[in-house]
């Protein structure tokens, strides 16, 4: 009977390393085998008819050819086990990290608020029964409620009509003749205050003023004026006739609006994106500006 065993050239290997040998099998007995090279198994088997034949049977099947083999393969195993281990172990021990950002940005607001301290009206909301060169405290400003700077303007509607007017002594102006006249004229105007231009519109003279500083957000213009003078007319040409002064307010973002010099300069041109932005549109200006009616003001 030939037996094959695969496995005794990986028992040899593991003793050689520690220095003895045991070579153990069910039969006759039992070999202890000093370590050396694997001639030794054959020379130092007890001369027993089985040992012999064991002994033969390794010459005879190439038992230490198939040994050396056996190692060769142990060794060349042992090392790709080595590399894939080393090489899964470089996998796993690369250091990685993630971080973002996240810009957020909230949308600016331009807004507004035209208001007049001094002004008291009747319990009706109008101002009733004026006379003649009456003075009636009147004084529009803005107010700034809004998130970003802003270029203001503001424009105010002096109602017209044709009648006779007389000067302080009583004198009548233009011969007598009933000429168009504003029946109201507009009381320590403020320098901040810049004139664009006056522009005729329907029954009424529309002056549109530019501020010339940049309004921070929560902050109040000066007033534009502080009263205003009722026209000295004739009696009896406009009894009971009542009249309006409308005013609005207007702004424009201060960023990237306007260029010049000055900040007047860049106000005015900012004025002209706000006029095509809104034309057409609720917030469109009451006298755009437009050749031949309108009256520049200079220095702007």
């Amino acid at each position: 009977m030939i037996v094959a065993l695969p496995w005794l050239g990986f028992g040899i290997v593991w003793l050689r390393q520690r220095g003895t040998l045991v070579f153990s099998g069910r039969g006759s007995g039992d070999a202890f085998l000093q370590s050396g090279s694997f001639g030794t198994v054959e020379k130092s088997c007890r001369k027993t008819s089985y040992q012999k034949e064991l002994a033969k049977l390794f010459r005879k099947t190439g038992g230490i050819d198939l040994w050396k083999k056996q190692r060769k393969i142990v060794f060349w195993a042992a090392s790709l086990l080595l590399t894939g281990a080393l090489a899964a172990g470089g996998t796993l021990a690369y250091l990685t990290d993630k971080d973002s950002v996240t810009n957020q940005f909230v949308v600016g607001k331009v807004d507004i608020e035209g208001n007049e301290p001094s002004y008291a009206p009747d319990p009706d909301g109008k101002t009733n029964h004026i006379v003649p060169t009456q003075v009636i405290p009147k004084d529009p400003r803005i107010k700034s409620k809004g998130k970003n700077d802003s270029y203001v303007y503001m424009d105010v509607s002096i109602p017209i009509a044709k009648v006779i007017v007389a000067d302080t002594s009583g004198n009548r102006l233009n011969g007598g003749a009933a000429v168009d006249t504003e029946l109201f004229s507009m009381n320590q105007l403020s320098k901040k205050w810049v004139l664009m231009y006056k522009k005729k519109q329907n029954n009424s003279m529309v002056y549109t003023y530019l501020y010339n500083e940049v309004l921070a957000a929560g902050k109040a213009t000066d007033p534009l004026f502080t009263s205003v003078t009722a026209a000295n007319i004739v009696e009896g040409q406009l009894d009971e006739k009542e009249v309006d002064i409308p005013i609005n307010y207007y702004a424009i973002q201060a960023l990237n609006t306007g260029e010049g010099s000055t900040a007047a300069e860049r106000a005015a041109k900012a004025w002209e994106k706000y006029v095509n932005q809104n034309n057409g549109q609720k917030g469109q200006v009451t006298a755009p500006q437009s050749e031949p009616e309108q009256t520049e003001a200079p220095g702007i």
